[in-house]
């Protein structure tokens, strides 16, 4: 692009232009020709993200550049004016690694807004807790502090700069630029301290910081002089020393406005925007300031850049953080560049931080117009990024029509605010997608680490992909919809709640000294209640009762979440435990005071009253009604009764035993073991159960200790069994637990120990067995032998090459499929179909393997079973890279490999996770992409350190593998990592045993 250079005929008499005058917008539109001048430039900045160099002399620099923007139509335009020095010519390389900060403050003078120490404070507390910060700075130590009025002494000051070599330095407090530059220290140290001299305590053995930052008041001005170079002498002696930009006032500025520049600037520093493009944004902030507030001031305009640069674009790193660009597109989104800058308010504080320790969330923002909800959840949303680490993206939605329509204008408006880098990062590439109606652009999203997405609108019922993303995402993602009618659908696992106000914890309190019980009484209940009935439990008449503490449902009201904090805050323990009496006693009344279609809502009742019927209600609870419950019933039974862990020891040991063997199905290993532990049992049946239970569980540890105790406990199962049956053979309880042990023992002796033709007699002898009952009666045990026999046959040689034993497992498969379905066993069926995918892929039916898979997903979504789901929705995103000619998307790839590492605890589900990081870093190494591998096969050695000595010969190629695409990655004679690999104990009777010599081959090979 052209340097601007201005003519000499357009002529600026006098000093600088003072910002700080509340006339100088006056004075700048008085400029001859300069409606021409404004138009030219926001065709130059029309869509571009660049800066646009400005040189000349005195006159260019005199002009005031940064403040024309003003005139604008367009307010939103990237217009990055930077002022080019001519006489300098050394162009600095910026400085590479983690951020560091020198943060420098001098006297405050007599100016009683600007507290030296507060100001201190805030700078570095503005770096410390930036949630943009945290991926460049490493740590506290990376952010140094100089208070220049308390450490007087040169050698200190020299030995601060070596100490923090910093890459920023940062100044606040008083400066001048005439007679020479320098920063005000105070009278006892001498009062201005030369710019020259503060320069050459940073000149020592570390390379000089490249960027300086002057929030001080007229270090930028330039000397009124006809001859000699343009623009403040500041820079000219910081660029001899080798610093590559410099951003300095132009005219003298407030304290107020200069911690908003300030905040900016420390945001996009942090999140590696260049000084260059930084300091647009900063204005940007500022201006809106200004304008919200009664002011016509421009000083918003003081804070300029001098550059080294004059090509279009600054130096800027490739790795932007998706915090910096969540928050750039929320303040887009919501209109305003000041949203998550500085302290948070706080009427969102209590909002914002029960929103980011949720999953998901459904806000009820009934009779707020669009502008103001639009308001509210970006505020909230600023506010969640300034209180952690995590990405935060507002998503502004109209309210009505296809859910991916939506998103596809919302995507749409978005993507001109990124510039080339930030396109191509996760959150760019996403938003491409959505904006072509592309829903993985919505899953790659809920794939960044950590995420939280709040949206002004949730999808109809009718979108059911969408819901199905939502709804899948990662466990330590968020979601937020905005309901303008939460009676519209219940969504169940979704909190409902609203958006504090700044009087919630005043309306709460006052509301307590009226209707202590009433509030007491909605705070433990997990539905609504009639106003009325709560009348008649409670005896207050609690109609009067502010709205804002409520939500209004169909069958009631219930309790606003963040009241019920405040009231379960305030209200004593003794309280809140008669507030489940009186509850349980009203849902118990005739008629019932407390409706529900909940069964177990007396169960919390009781446990939160920590009743001491609680035990003989449970049991007579699951005497009555455990023949019709499926796994959900028993799992709600399960979350009831977690309140009250000190009295499951006196629960019947079959409930117990009921809940654990739900858990062990769906896979949720480590929540079963309470449960097991807490059972005390004299029967050999149950105790047989438990053991079996405790197997499965030490299985999907994955370590050679716990595959010790999988087969101790399944082998004293069997013993016990065999016991009771010498006492009652023909006990026919007893005949079905010995059958399915067996049956167990020969699965384990298959996996492990590879013995197909035994495991087959076996299996074969169990289905005969089971052929003879009545299907509904064995119907999980019959789903499970038929899959084990089928896997047997198809997975596990002398069979697997048989065409004639696959079509026979693929038989067995299917009756096992039909006998899931008919008996409603989802979780059992799941693993079934997946069985029956892997089949379809040996042999080369991709068609098939994709819609046992999709089925796979159905099944397990239905079920709960996680693990099942997050496997079989990896294997389907591969399967259609390999085979249906699919591109490979690493955003979409990393969405689902993270629902898959949350589960990693079982050890099908760590095994797989990292076939698929193989899998996907020979994706990237053919891409070019070295350093995503690394970071693949990296993260696959350190999922298995752990284990030490490896259990299986699977998982130990697994990390050999991983060592071996490192070291090829590597190259060279004898690569590091290779190295390593050879130290590990097992390694050298592993490399001979399998003839792996040569690294890069064996990785080639693959799995």
């Amino acid at each position: 692009m052209t340097p601007v250079d201005l003519d000499a005929s357009w002529r600026w008499r006098g000093r600088n232009l003072d910002l700080y005058d509340s006339n100088a917008g006056a004075r700048i539109d008085a400029i001859k020709g300069i409606e021409k001048i404004v138009q030219g430039l926001a065709v130059l900045a029309n869509g571009r993200a660049t800066i646009l160099p400005i040189t000349g002399g005195k006159i260019a620099d005199q002009m005031p550049w940064e403040a024309l923007e003003r005139g604008f139509v367009d307010h939103a335009l990237d217009y990055h004016p930077v002022r080019v020095d001519g006489a300098v010519m050394a162009v600095p390389v910026d400085r590479a690694g983690p951020l560091r900060v020198a943060l420098l403050v001098g006297h405050e003078g007599n100016d009683q807004a600007f507290a030296r120490d507060q100001q201190l404070a805030l700078l570095k507390n503005a770096f410390s807790a930036s949630a943009q910060v945290k991926t460049r700075i490493v740590d506290s130590n990376a952010i140094a502090t100089l208070d220049l009025v308390a450490v007087p002494s040169d050698a200190d000051r020299r030995r601060f700069f070596e100490d923090a070599d910093p890459h920023v330095v940062f100044y606040f407090g008083h400066g001048r630029a005439a007679p020479a530059p320098a920063v005000w220290v105070g009278p006892q140290n001498g009062g201005w301290l030369p710019l020259e001299l503060l320069a050459g305590y940073a000149a020592n053995r570390n390379p000089f910081p490249t960027s300086w930052i002057f929030i001080a008041c007229s270090i930028g001005e330039t000397p009124s002089r006809d001859t000699g170079p343009a623009g403040p002498a500041a820079f000219r002696i910081l660029a001899a020393h080798g610093a590559r930009a410099m951003l300095a006032m132009r005219a003298r500025i407030r304290p107020q406005l200069g911690q908003i520049v300030a905040a900016s600037l420390i945001e996009s520093l942090s999140g590696k925007i260049p000084l260059e493009l930084a300091a647009a944004v900063a204005r940007k902030t500022a201006r809106r300031a200004r304008e919200s507030g009664t002011s016509t001031l421009i000083d918003w305009a003081a804070p300029a850049v001098w550059s080294t640069v004059v090509g279009p674009k600054p130096p800027r790193s490739t790795d932007i953080p998706p915090q910096l660009i969540a928050a750039k597109l929320t303040r887009v989104a919501a209109d305003d560049p000041g949203i998550g800058l500085g302290r948070p308010d706080n009427d969102v504080v209590q909002t914002a931080t029960r929103w980011s320790q949720a999953r998901r969330v459904r806000v009820d923002v009934a009779g707020t117009d669009e502008p103001s909800l639009a308001a509210l959840l970006a505020k909230t949303t600023g506010a969640i990024a300034a209180l952690t680490p995590r990405p935060v993206l507002f998503i502004r939605l109209r309210e009505s029509g296809p859910f991916a329509l939506r998103l596809a204008e919302w995507a749409g408006s978005m993507l001109p605010a990124l510039d080339g880098l930030e396109r191509e990062t996760v959150i760019g590439r996403a938003l491409r997608q959505l904006s072509i109606h592309d829903l993985d652009g919505l899953e790659a999203l809920l794939g960044i680490p950590d995420v939280a997405l709040i949206f002004s609108s949730p999808p109809s019922a009718s979108d059911t992909a969408a819901w199905a993303i939502l709804e899948g995402a990662a466990a330590d993602a968020t979601v937020v919809l905005g309901y303008a009618s939460v009676n519209q659908e219940r969504r169940p696992l979704w909190t409902l709640d609203r958006v504090d106000t700044g009087a919630t914890m005043q309306i709460t309190q006052e509301a307590l000294g009226h209707y202590p019980a009433t509030l007491a009484l909605l705070a433990v209940l997990d539905g609504p209640a009639k106003r009325e009935a709560l009348a008649k439990i409670t005896g207050e008449a609690s109609t009067e009762m502010a709205a804002e503490l409520t939500v209004d449902m169909p069958s009631g009201i219930v309790l606003a979440p963040g009241a019920r904090d405040i009231v379960r805050a305030i209200l004593p323990e003794g309280e809140i435990a008669r507030a489940h009496r009186r509850a349980f006693e009203a849902r118990q009344s005739v008629p019932a005071l407390i409706e529900s279609d909940d069964l177990f809502a007396p169960v919390r009742d009781l446990a939160g009253a920590g009743a001491i019927e609680l035990v003989d209600f449970v049991n007579a609870l699951a005497a009555r009604f455990a023949g019709d419950w499926g796994a959900v019933e028993w799992l709600r039974l399960a979350r009831a009764l977690e309140p009250a862990r000190d009295r499951w020891d006196a629960i019947d040991p079959r409930v117990l035993l009921q809940i654990a063997s739900t858990l062990v199905e769906r896979q949720t290993l480590r929540q079963a073991m309470p449960w097991l532990d807490a059972m005390q049992a004299d029967d050999p049946l149950l105790n047989a159960t438990r053991l079996s239970l405790l197997s499965e569980i030490a299985k999907a540890e994955g370590t050679p200790q716990s595959q010790q105790r999988m087969w101790r406990y399944a082998q004293e199962a069997l013993r016990r069994i065999e016991e009771a049956m010498a006492q009652s053979p023909e006990d026919p309880q007893l005949r079905a637990r010995a059958r399915d042990m067996r049956s167990n023992i020969a699965r384990l002796d298959l996996y492990f120990n590879h013995d197909a033709g035994s495991a087959r007699t076996i299996f074969r002898a169990v289905l005969d067995e089971l052929e003879r009952d009545d299907e509904a009666a064995v119907a999980p045990s019959l789903v499970a032998t038929l899959r084990n026999l089928a896997e047997c046959l198809f997975e596990f040689e002398p069979f697997r090459s048989s065409g004639v034993d696959r079509t026979e497992a693929r038989r067995y498969l299917l009756r096992a499929i039909d006998v899931a379905q008919r008996h409603g066993l989802d979780s059992l069926g799941a693993e079934a179909t997946y069985s029956m995918a892997k089949l379809d892929e040996i042999e080369n039916d991709w068609a098939a393997a994709r819609d046992h898979l999709t089925k796979t997903i159905e099944l397990a979504r239905s079920a709960g079973h996680a693990v099942s789901q997050r496997i079989a929705e990896m294997r389907l995103f591969r399967l259609a890279v390999l085979h249906e000619n699919a591109p490979f998307d690493h955003a979409l790839f990393v969405a689902r490999l993270r629902k898959l590492e949350f589960l990693e605890l079982h050890v099908w589900a760590k095994r797989y996770a990292a076939q698929a990081r193989i899998w996907a870093a020979c994706e990237l190494e053919r891409a070019g992409d070295l350093s995503g591998l690394k970071g693949l096969l990296v993260r696959n050695i350190d999922s298995f350190e752990p284990l030490a000595q490896m259990s299986s010969d699977s998982d130990r190629q697994l990390v050999a593998l991983s060592h071996a695409g490192l070291a090829s990655a590597e190259g060279g004679d004898n690569p590091a990592s290779w190295t390593r690999f050879r130290e590990l104990g097992w390694s050298a009777a592993w490399i001979e045993h399998h003839n792996v010599h040569d690294p890069s081959a064996y990785w080639r090979g693959g799995l």
